[in-house]
Order: C-alpha cells, then sequence, then structure tokens
C-alpha cells in the first residue's frame, strides 16, 4: 500500500484507495478492463486459431501490438528501478491492460525498497515463480533491478508466444540446474 502510494507513471498501476482496517487490506486501482496480458495474449491465441476477428473486445495480436506491449511495460520497469524499486515478480499475469491496451504493471506483493547497494535478499520460504526468476535469485535469493530485467525477458517470451507458459515440460525444481548448464 505504501510503496502504492509513491508511484506515478502510466505503464504502472495507479492507487485509487485502500481500507487498511481489514485483514488482508483492501486496495481501490484503476480499472484495466481487458484483465491480465496473459489472458489478452491467450484469447488473441483462440482468435488466431478459429480465424474470429474479435473476442470480448480481443483483438489479433500484430507485430506492432508485441513491440508495443513489450515497450510500454519496459518504460514501466524503467520507471520502478529509478525510484529504487524492485518488482521481483513481474510476469505477463501481472501486468494488466487497459482501455487502449495500455499495460499497467500490477501486482506489487513482493516488491521492496532498494536503498542502499540496490539489491535485496528474500528470507521467507513463500511460494516463489520459479520459471521467472534469475539463476542468482534462484541460487542466493538475490534480487535487483537487474534480476528484473530477466524476468521481462521472460516476459517477452510470453507476449511473442501468445502467453504460454515459459520453458514448457520442464519440472521447476529442474530448471536451475538447466539455466547453468547453458539452457
Amino acid at each position: 500500500f505504501q510503496l502504492l502510494q509513491e508511484v506515478s507513471h502510466p505503464n504502472v498501476i495507479k492507487l485509487l484507495g485502500a481500507c487498511i482496517k481489514t485483514e488482508p487490506p483492501l486496495l481501490i486501482i484503476e480499472y484495466c478492463c481487458f484483465g491480465s496480458l496473459r489472458s489478452y495474449l491467450r484469447l488473441s491465441r483462440k482468435l488466431e486459431e478459429s480465424g474470429d476477428l474479435f473476442i470480448d473486445g480481443v483483438e489479433p495480436v500484430a507485430a506492432k501490438d508485441v513491440l508495443s506491449f513489450s515497450w510500454q511495460i519496459c518504460k514501466g520497469m524503467a520507471y520502478l528501478a529509478e525510484i529504487k524499486l524492485v518488482h521481483r515478480d513481474l510476469a505477463a499475469r501481472n501486468v494488466l491492460l487497459a482501455e487502449g491496451r495500455v499495460c499497467k504493471i500490477s501486482y506489487f506483493g513482493l516488491t521492496r525498497d532498494v536503498y542502499e547497494d540496490d539489491a535485496s535478499l528474500k528470507k521467507s520460504k513463500d511460494r516463489v515463480p520459479v520459471k521467472w526468476m534469475s539463476p542468482e535469485s534462484l541460487a542466493d535469493h538475490v534480487y535487483t533491478t537487474k534480476t528484473d530485467v530477466w524476468s521481462f525477458g521472460i516476459v517477452g517470451w510470453e507476449i511473442i508466444t501468445l502467453g504460454a507458459t515459459p520453458y514448457p515440460g520442464i519440472p521447476p525444481q529442474n530448471l536451475y540446474h538447466l539455466l547453468r548448464t547453458g539452457y
């Protein structure tokens, strides 16, 4: 809640209000009519397969859309890095799509301030988004703006594949070893 109060960028979700007297706290964010980017991409894939032109306002994704989505996410993530925030969970499921197909980076549950050495250490044993994490995050639980760049690369892959899950067929527990050996 406190992090979102300070954030102001067209490609980052805007906090409109909050109720902090409940557990968990309730947040009111701007409306994003198309939902998550991942859902939009997957619906677009169905359009391609069926030959339809539109489903629920979703249009087929063209090459210019791939570039636009990627550029918008880049701008939002550059802003977060500029204000010393590490997202730690960038994925197409955590990017919302608003009117005009404007990408809004959202879900800040894992985001942290990074003021001293531009790195944060995750100490809890919560579930983590392994297939979006950099090798150094997987090995040492270190998160920086550079590890967010790795996650952006995975998001780029999600966009190009119209919402496919990264590293298909690879169990999460095997991924780190494969990445270390050059996969």
